[in-house]
């Protein structure tokens, strides 16, 4: 995927071909989920499929951006793919993730939040 989606964006279609990719949110390294959820939808078959959380999250730069790795996908089919995201209000970035730092920051508005898939 070339470019980061944002998380309110609704009926996004990407072209994915198999295999398993990561998911990684921009903005800050301090990243509580909450009930924010992202799944695929086959456009020709229909077929639902529900990122997994990924444990040990690795944080790094993309875009310029802060970035931590919150998903992990299996990808069984090659196609077009709509982006499905759920409760995209309860998830919380910040900046840093040091305690004490975290505590003095405000939470990134979720209109300013992106992700972005790759392999």
């Amino acid at each position: 995927m070339k470019k980061p989606i944002n998380i309110n964006t609704k009926g996004q279609l990407i072209q994915l071909n198999a295999g398993k990719y990561k998911i990684d949110i921009l903005g800050g390294w301090f990243v509580e989920l909450g009930n924010f959820s992202v799944s695929i939808r086959h456009t020709e078959k229909e077929e639902l499929i529900n990122a997994q959380k990924k444990i040990g999250r690795a944080q790094m730069y993309a875009f310029n951006k802060r970035a931590k790795r919150i998903f992990v996908i299996d990808v069984p089919v090659s196609g077009k793919y709509e982006i499905i995201f759920k409760h995209s209000d309860t998830i919380t970035v910040k900046r840093t993730n040091l305690f004490i730092a975290s505590l003095f920051e405000k939470a990134i508005p979720s209109q300013h939040l992106e992700i972005y898939f790759y392999r």
